[in-house]
Order: C-alpha cells, then structure tokens, then sequence
C-alpha cells in the first residue's frame, strides 16, 4: 500500500490559513507571487491543493515557506502529517 504520510486535506487548510494571514487574500495575488519567484502555481493548482486534492510538488512548497513565513516555519505544516505517523515527527 502506498500511502502519502501528508493528510492533504489538513495541509491544505494549513496553506490556506498561512495565505490568508501572509495577505494573499486572492490566489491570484499569491500565484503572482511564485512567479516572480520563478515558481509557476496557477490559482486552480492553489484550490486544489487548499481543498486537498492535489499536492504540492517540492519547489512549490519551498516557494510557499519562502512567501508565506508561516509561524514556526516548515513545522507549520506538519500537523498535516498522518494521525498515525505524527507520535513519530514528534519525537
């Protein structure tokens, strides 16, 4: 069985509540964003990955982490690890 060890659901919610307090209140405003860094997210790939059916690939995360700041940085996301798994990244 292979089995993603990020609930996308709940890293989705994680990326949109980083946007949001960042001041990207519009996709759009945060895709402009990662393109000037080079990165290329449309605003239907942020929905997708906000609702939890898509994940990110691994320059987009850095990208985000870059933009967004988010409190406590990579460690904002890893409530987003797998219930089962998050005893483990904890430790």
């Amino acid at each position: 069985m292979n089995q993603s060890i990020i609930d996308l659901a709940k890293f989705g919610v994680l990326l949109r509540s980083a946007r949001l307090v960042a001041g990207y209140d519009r996709a759009s405003d945060f895709s402009r964003a990662l393109s000037e860094l080079g990165v290329k997210m449309s605003d239907d790939v942020i929905y997708n990955i906000e609702r939890g059916e898509q994940a990110m690939r691994v320059d987009q995360y850095f990208a985000a982490l870059m933009l967004l700041k988010p409190k406590g940085g990579h460690d904002w996301f890893s409530a987003a690890f797998r219930d089962d798994l998050r005893s483990w990244a904890d430790s």
